[in-house]
């Protein structure tokens, strides 16, 4: 594991690290984010930029000289910061909006990426597969050769759904569903690296539940940074809604 210069964010002390997943996948830690770095032979994938407080542009160039294709999964301010630092950076169009919220940027700094758009640099070819409701423009990442799924914050065990569309949630873990048998391993942006694919069926099964009525919402034992929200739970999966 490799450490950088500390940097306060919020009171909040930020220390990248750097340690590989695989032979071709980075994860950069920044703070409680991590963002992936997947490597080819001629250009590199980068999904999400983290807080942005320090530079992960450069910061990057200390895994790999090689070009750098930026994917957003999803414009909430903890994959965003960094977008500056990066020429090709891609996401839904829905999120585009959102993204200025926190960065101080045009519309044209971006490209648009759309359901089913491919970015293939050898190694690893990544299809779009949207997932409204974390985010307008939430988005996975599905790369069947190697049976892999990044799923941005719509998928792990503790997701904030505060202000945002839980019925469009619910029917885009449906739709991932669909896509079980195409992955074994799901890397998360947050709590724990990785997941197996029997995580997609919980959430579905959590958020119907959701939606249902069937999940009492308790207040938060803590304070949380989500304004006024309560605390629902279903087996393993909690949301903050």
């Amino acid at each position: 594991m490799y450490y950088v210069r500390l940097a306060e964010f919020e009171g909040v002390n930020i220390l990248y690290k750097k340690y590989k997943a695989t032979d071709n996948i980075w994860i950069i830690e920044d703070g409680s984010v991590k963002c992936y770095l997947l490597e080819g032979d001629e250009q590199c994938i980068l999904l999400d930029t983290g807080y942005g407080k320090e530079d992960i542009g450069e910061f990057v160039k200390t895994i790999t000289e090689k070009p750098i294709t930026v994917i957003i999964t999803h414009a909430d301010r903890d994959h965003v910061g960094g977008i500056d630092q990066f020429d090709n950076v891609n996401m839904h169009p829905s999120d585009f909006e959102r993204c200025k919220r926190f960065n101080e940027v045009k519309q044209n700094h971006f490209n648009p990426i759309w359901e089913g758009d491919t970015f293939d640099i050898g190694t690893f070819k990544l299809e779009a597969v949207l997932i409204p409701g974390h985010t307008p423009g939430s988005i996975a990442l599905l790369d069947r050769n190697n049976r892999i799924l990044f799923g941005g914050d719509s998928v792990q065990k503790r997701i904030v759904m505060a202000e945002r569309n839980f019925a469009a949630y619910y029917y885009s873990m449906v739709k991932l569903s669909e896509y079980i048998n195409e992955f074994d391993i799901i890397y998360s942006p947050h709590g724990e690296e990785t997941y197996e694919p029997s995580l997609i069926t919980q959430l579905v099964e959590a958020s119907r539940a959701m939606l249902d009525g069937e999940i009492v919402g308790e207040k938060p034992k803590e304070s949380l940074p989500f304004g006024d929200v309560q605390i629902y739970t279903k087996g393993s999966i909690t949301f903050i809604h």
